[in-house]
């Protein structure tokens, strides 16, 4: 991939990729340097020598320390959960990511690579959260990109989108448009103005921002009715009927190594009983083995 990205890196070549990322809150689990060194010198090998590296780790000093290392411009990502001016304390923030800043020797602003203007949904709640709201963002916005001169954020997401399929990690909803300023359809968004005048604001111009771009024709597709169900069950059964059995062991599997991206596995497993006791309990363990959604069936689920 790299070979394809570094014909638009802004250094040396004027294109839009202003800075490459090495890593995203690694510091909060794992401190293994030489593992970040090779990615480092990996990046560095196929990019070139004058490509702007960065990594994230969210505002805790330990895990910023964890994950910094020389040449690499450490940033965090904040938000807040609950009252914001009660929870948040961007002084601390911004002495989380200096603590970085010493070990990688790259000088630079105060930067939260994640801002998150809003948050995702899912299926069993409405999309909506404390923070989903134009007083957290006006109040952010004025904190860090007016009060504070040599601050920047990096808006997630600033463009709202859709995960397809099975793109989204269940049970995350199909839209994906964390209160962006432009949002999901491409229209802006309700924080799409307070955003643009606070950075026409912060960056000091006196020349104003062109103006948004007219509204897209929408359409209503009127109500839906879903007349058919499928049990998750029945529906792996027929969708495995015949097929090869990849995956034989004793534990599940990480995607990877059945190389697959994303979807579902499914397993049957077999349990070992004592003769003499048909009826004695199992333990199905997931220890240390399920990172994300799993569903257990024994005929219904569980």
């Amino acid at each position: 991939l790299m070979p394809v990205v570094r014909p638009h890196l802004y250094a040396p070549f004027g294109g839009p990729i202003v800075m490459v990322q090495v890593e995203n809150e690694y510091g909060t689990f794992g401190a293994d340097k030489a593992y970040l060194t090779a990615l480092r010198d990996g990046l560095r090998d196929r990019l070139g020598a004058s490509v702007l590296l960065f990594s994230t780790d969210s505002d805790d000093a330990a895990h910023v320390r964890n994950s910094a290392i020389p040449g690499v411009f450490q940033v965090v990502d904040f938000f807040y959960w609950g009252t914001p001016r009660a929870a948040m304390n961007f002084t601390a923030a911004w002495t989380a990511q200096r603590a970085g800043l010493d070990i990688t020797r790259t000088p630079g602003p105060h930067f939260n690579a994640e801002f998150y203007p809003g948050w995702y949904g899912t299926w069993s709640e409405a999309q909506g959260y404390p923070w989903h709201s134009k007083a957290y963002v006006n109040w952010i916005i004025d904190s860090v990109l007016i009060a504070d001169a040599n601050a920047s954020l990096n808006f997630y997401m600033g463009f709202g989108g859709t995960n397809f399929g099975p793109w989204s990690a269940l049970p995350v909803t199909t839209s994906y448009d964390y209160n962006a300023p432009v949002n999901e359809s491409g229209q802006p968004g309700r924080i799409f103005n307070r955003v643009r005048s606070a950075l026409s604001l912060a960056r000091r111009s006196s020349v104003p921002p062109p103006p948004p771009p007219a509204p897209v024709a929408m359409t209503s597709l009127g109500n839906i009715t879903l007349s058919r169900v499928a049990h998750v069950a029945s529906a792996v059964a027929s969708l495995t009927k015949g097929a090869e059995v990849l995956i034989d062991g004793a534990a599940p599997q990480a995607m990877e190594r059945v190389n697959q991206s994303y979807g579902i596995i499914a397993y049957t497993p077999t349990w070992n009983v004592s003769e003499g006791d048909p009826d004695a309990a199992c333990t199905l363990s997931l220890d240390d083995v399920a990172r994300d959604y799993v569903m257990v069936f024994d005929g219904v689920e569980l």
